[in-house]
């Protein structure tokens, strides 16, 4: 299997994402302004805005699909609003659980190409596919116990993409939009593995002074 190169992804994004047409001048100029702050705040804020975004998603696609629900059942012995409601709160959690598994599943699915490859390439056939599907229902598993630890790369790595489409369509020269995209993961990411680092020392150092103080008493 050939390695993805930086071209492919470039390409698979630019395909995966489109641009509404009919929008006038600033219209898209917004839009595109928008598409940048969220990248950003994905590559520097990965844990807070994913939370964000995908409960504004579940929230959204819950309460659409309850409202067209009632309507086209009929039922009227719940006040709309309150169905609404109540479909928003599931859509977000249903949602929220769907992306949690679906990204423990990718890195499982990369898991698995990883130890075919290897597999291949060592000419150890005698292992078989078992073992590569055995490291990658561990890798599901450790992915989705880990999902917090892991998810703001993730969000970054997003963020990155997002940040690169929208300063190319802004008029930015793709090289330097790229420079742009790299150096703000790598400095979002590096703060966000800083800030949780000194907050598990605080934590350290919090119960710390509360088991000598506990010992005081």
């Amino acid at each position: 299997m050939s390695i993805p190169t930086l071209q492919y992804f470039r390409d698979l994004f630019r395909s995966a994402i489109a641009l509404p047409t009919g929008l006038t001048s600033l219209e898209l100029t917004l839009m595109l302004v928008g598409l940048l702050i969220i990248g950003i705040a994905l590559i520097f804020r990965g844990n807070e805005s994913w939370k964000v975004i995908f409960s504004a998603a579940g929230l959204y696609l819950g309460g659409y699909f309850t409202y067209n629900l009632i309507n086209y059942l009929g039922y009227t012995s719940v006040p709309i609003v309150i169905a609404v409601a109540i479909g928003a709160i599931i859509g977000a959690v249903i949602l929220t659980f769907i992306v949690r598994v679906g990204l423990s599943a990718g890195f499982a699915l990369l898991v698995y190409l990883i130890c075919i490859d290897v597999i291949q390439l060592q000419k150890l056939y005698t292992l078989g596919d078992y073992y590569a599907i055995g490291a990658a229902i561990l890798g599901f598993v450790v992915a989705y116990v880990l999902y917090k630890d892991f998810v703001h790369v993730v969000a970054g790595i997003i963020g990155a993409f997002a940040v690169y489409f929208s300063l190319v369509k802004l008029g930015v020269a793709p090289f330097y939009a790229e420079i742009a995209a790299a150096a703000a993961y790598i400095a979002g990411v590096a703060l966000q593995e800083y800030e949780k680092q000194k907050r598990k020392r605080s934590g350290k150092i919090a119960a710390k002074k509360q088991r000598k103080s506990r010992g005081t008493e």
